[in-house]
């Protein structure tokens, strides 16, 4: 019996199973993280048997062979002159040392916020080549390799990554981790901002995003407009074209559309979809930012819109209508007429829009545009899709529905009011500016829908969804707005309401209870 010397720190698992242990007690978090319990660790002062290895005992037996072979040939070298001795032992090779085969290495076992962060990349992280902005968060793993030691950006991912893995795992610590993240983020954000040099950088605007998905995830804002929105939308307002051309700046703006300006649409919510001027008067924007410059002025008309409604609806508003209206005008006349004809350039303004859409539609490249092959022409062969682009469309179809469903409910608003638009106070109206509206948003709705039985899972004939091999959590996240906008309309069929219905309840019991099914108003 020998006594050992200092023996590993782990516990009985983590020793059987050869992988480092933090030594946390009364439970080492390997196997919190794990659900199982932990067994205790062994009493360092117990004596146990020393039981030599093989290697160990042949490099003994060699060692004592060796030692033999010297005590026999001391004598002679004893008796030997001592000016031999130096040519002697230059002849003589020296021994070779004992080469024994290394151990195999045992890496040690990942912390929670590792295993978050592992998880939550291969979950929320995907990259396509040839898609928009190469994938959602493609730049995520090089982002947080070079800017991970900035305190604002590790704590907001470390926040999102821990309370993504416990909507999954329940597990209660890291719960706990993501909060206390959360809660060293927004004072880190807090921090960064009080310097505008820092306030601009691309990790700041990131963690602000982060924090934006944090809040998604948490289930706290499933009935309104993420709390972190403002604060991005200001964040983007402050970023001119120096930030715009950095290595994460084209990026990080797709990010944003998808983040920030989906959301605040289909909340209502339009002046936080607005972009600086620096991005809406780019010279030759190419497809990321030509996108989000429509998202933008789908929010401004749809904002103007909205005013103009509450304006008409008002009984207390000083016009009347034209059938009202005796010989001679009253003094609500220039009333009327300023009313008109404010109406009247925001339906030119809504017709501008519509042209910008359909430029938009032709312009974008090729392989996005056979996305939708199936859809456009009835034609289900060699049809090529990814699981990133066909998300990244619909959130932008998305809010083209809101912005038809909104003018068509204007014009109908204009039609009960009974404003006619002749030669006295305007040259146009309503009815020979827009056609086929209702078109359009069906198609939208066709090809949101495909987007979703791609993605996500398809209906079967007894009504039950039925989950894709393929889906991603990225995917139900990216598409919880657009599956929402579609229950909401009241233009979508039973089929698609039934789809859209079915993904969402799919996406809710997988990753967590933090999604909402219910369908978005498309209008206030």
């Amino acid at each position: 019996m020998v006594f050992p010397g200092k023996r590993s720190t782990g516990c009985h698992v983590c020793r059987k199973r050869k992988i480092k242990c933090d030594g946390a007690k009364p439970e080492c978090q390997h196997c919190i993280s794990r659900g199982m319990q932990c067994p205790g660790y062994p009493d360092p002062l117990t004596f146990r048997e020393y039981r030599m290895t093989r290697a160990a005992v042949r490099d003994r037996r060699q060692s004592k062979m060796t030692t033999v072979g010297q005590e026999k040939e001391q004598p002679d070298l004893d008796a030997a002159p001592t000016d031999a001795q130096p040519q002697r032992a230059l002849s003589e090779p020296p021994p070779s040392p004992t080469i024994s085969s290394p151990k195999p290495r045992t890496g040690p076992a990942l912390s929670l916020e590792w295993q978050a962060i592992c998880y939550f990349t291969h979950h929320h992280v995907l990259k396509v080549h040839k898609s928009p902005c190469r994938g959602f968060l493609a730049f995520f793993p090089e982002l947080y390799k070079e800017k991970g030691d900035d305190s604002c950006l590790k704590h907001a991912v470390l926040s999102v990554a821990s309370l993504s893995l416990f909507n999954v795992s329940r597990i209660g610590q890291l719960y706990v981790n993501s909060r206390r993240h959360y809660g060293s983020a927004i004072k880190s954000l807090y921090n960064a901002l009080k310097s505008n040099e820092t306030a601009v950088t691309d990790e700041v605007f990131a963690a602000s995003l982060f924090l934006n998905v944090f809040a998604d995830l948490s289930g706290e804002t499933s009935d309104g407009l993420n709390p972190h929105i403002p604060g991005t939308h200001s964040l983007l307002q402050l970023r001119d074209k120096s930030q715009l051309n950095t290595k994460y700046g084209r990026e990080l703006f797709g990010w944003a559309i998808t983040q920030v300006q989906t959301q605040a649409i289909a909340n209502n919510e339009f002046r936080y979809a607005t972009l600086p001027e620096c991005i809406r008067k780019m010279y030759k924007p190419d497809n990321i930012y030509r996108a989000g410059i429509i998202m933008d002025m789908v929010a401004q008309q749809c904002h103007s819109i909205s005013e103009m409604r509450a304006t008409l609806s008002n009984p207390e508003t000083p016009y009347p209508s034209p059938s009202s209206l005796p010989s001679p005008l009253p003094s609500t006349a220039p009333t009327y007429t300023i009313t008109c004809g404010i109406i009247h350039r925001l339906l030119i303004q809504a017709h501008c829009l519509i042209d910008e859409i359909d430029i938009w539609h032709e312009a974008v490249p090729n392989h996005w545009k056979v996305q939708y092959h199936d859809v456009l022409t009835n034609d289900t062969t060699g049809v090529k899709r990814d699981q990133w682009t066909t998300c990244f469309l619909a959130t932008i179809l998305s809010t083209q529905i809101i912005f038809y469903t909104q003018l068509i409910d204007f014009c109908d608003l204009l039609t009960e009011k009974e404003i006619a638009f002749d030669h006295a106070h305007c040259f146009e109206g309503p009815v020979d500016l827009f056609h086929g509206l209702e078109a359009r948003i069906h198609l939208l709705l066709r090809m949101i829908c495909s987007t979703v039985s791609f993605s996500l899972g398809k209906l079967h004939e007894d009504g039950k969804f039925q989950a894709s091999s393929n889906s991603k959590l990225v995917n139900g996240y990216v598409l919880r707005l657009p599956m929402r906008i579609v229950v909401g309309s009241r233009f979508a069929s039973g089929g698609q309401v039934a789809l859209c219905h079915g993904a969402l309840d799919y996406v809710r019991d997988r990753d967590g209870e933090w999604i909402n099914s219910r369908g978005v108003s498309l209008y206030e």
